[in-house]
């Protein structure tokens, strides 16, 4: 059971005497709009509180480590990184899944993702994990590489109709897709484009995104992969940059590359607008603060900005550990604490403080020795979410109270 939504004449004393604040706060408790969208008021006015005041937006699952490829571009299972930790190899226990999906619902997240460091479909039970969230009360969405699905992989997912599966390909062509993955062959690229079709076409189905990972080695097809995804039916793509770890750095994008991808992306929206495709606009956060020398896009992001992660996410591991964000922030055990006793309970109060402080030097210890603000946060994988925040707070006209926020 959803807790029950704030009482305003409680949450009064505890925010800013800002004329847009009191307008945002009225707004979060008229009964007549959507509890989406007054839950999402709710968690911009747990920010100028400095606690949560409802649960999470999203919550992650990481589920399974395995992997039944090796993009070299891939933080985890790329060819080029050794000494892997042992526990990246090991999957969440279904009924700990089972039971965090229940958790997710009750805590009133809108969405889980199910993402991780291996490919979902290696996990022992992916089936009875797709039956699990698809009886959920809440949207989802699963990552795939799409490799080893067959007809009844797409038949599991064909009712899934609130739900999004986002297909992992990095290129528009065979060659490329093979390219980015030793000892694949380039005829294992077709099966999964054929899958990525099919599902799209069921009726009553899931949406269909497709997600393409940018750097050198195809930088090229930034049109081709956008004209591909109109032909094979998706609903939505995601362009990233690549991620500059151990693995990426060849790979690496140089500013007249940067420029190129900048000038594509104008016309492969015009191309996806024009067949009611969808372009997430991540991307454009992303060349507009990427440092072509390192390819970091969030170096320095959090001196200006407050990290709103806590008021918006958690993310689960696959042994059952508990971040504050996207990162390696370890604060909590689901094998030990309920999703709820986590949200409200002291360890993330102060984490959320400290991250909602970061612009004035904020920072916390964690248990595990690392801090929550440390170089992790210069390739933060969160920042779509931060800015998403950012933008409803200036739509809202509370952007300066956050800053201003005592």
């Amino acid at each position: 059971m959803n807790r029950p939504l704030p009482n305003p004449d409680e949450i009064a004393g505890l925010l800013p005497a800002d004329p847009a604040v009191r307008r945002l706060l009225r707004e979060a408790a008229d009964e007549n709009r959507p509890e989406a969208d007054r839950r999402a008021d709710w968690r911009l006015l747990g920010a100028l509180a400095g606690r949560a005041l409802v649960g999470p937006r999203l919550v992650i699952l990481d589920v399974v480590g395995r992997c039944n490829l090796n993009c070299v571009y891939c933080r985890d299972h790329s060819p080029y990184i050794q000494g892997r930790e042992a526990w990246r190899d090991e999957e969440m226990p279904f009924d700990l899944a089972r039971r965090l999906i229940d958790e997710t619902a009750a805590l009133g997240a809108e969405q889980l993702t199910v993402v991780g460091a291996g490919e979902n479909l290696c996990h022992t039970r992916f089936v009875d994990l797709v039956v699990a969230l698809k009886a959920a009360p809440l949207r989802f969405e699963m990552a795939t590489n799409g490799l080893g699905w067959t007809a009844e992989v797409v038949d599991l997912f064909a009712d899934a109709a609130d739900a999004q599966i986002n297909f992992s390909l990095s290129a528009a062509t065979a060659e490329t897709w093979a390219a980015f993955r030793p000892e694949m062959a380039p005829e294992l690229f077709a099966p999964i484009e054929a899958s990525i079709a099919a599902l799209a076409r069921r009726p009553g189905g899931p949406r269909v995104g497709i997600i393409h990972v940018l750097n050198k080695r195809n930088v090229r097809e930034v049109l081709p992969m956008i004209r591909r995804a109109i032909e094979l039916g998706a609903d939505e793509v995601q362009y990233k940059l690549t991620e500059i770890n151990e693995a990426a750095r060849p790979l690496r994008l140089d500013a007249p590359e940067i420029e190129s991808i900048r000038l594509e992306i104008r016309e492969a929206r015009r191309l996806a607008t024009l067949a009611g495709v969808a372009i997430h606009d991540n991307i454009e956060f992303q060349l507009d603060h990427v440092e072509p020398e390192s390819g970091l896009y969030t170096r320095g992001l959090y001196d200006r900005w407050p990290c709103f992660a806590g008021l918006e996410m958690l993310r689960i591991r696959r042994d059952g550990a508990i971040s504050f964000c996207c990162g390696l922030k370890f604060l909590g055990d689901a094998r030990r604490q309920s999703l709820a006793d986590y949200w409200y309970g002291p360890e993330s109060a102060a984490a959320r403080r400290a991250a909602l402080d970061f612009p004035r030097g904020g920072n916390l210890l964690l248990p595990a020795g690392n801090r929550l603000r440390d170089e992790e946060c210069d390739y933060c994988y969160n920042y779509i979410l931060n800015d998403q925040y950012r933008r409803r707070a200036l739509a809202a006209g509370v952007w300066n109270a956050l800053l201003e926020r005592a």
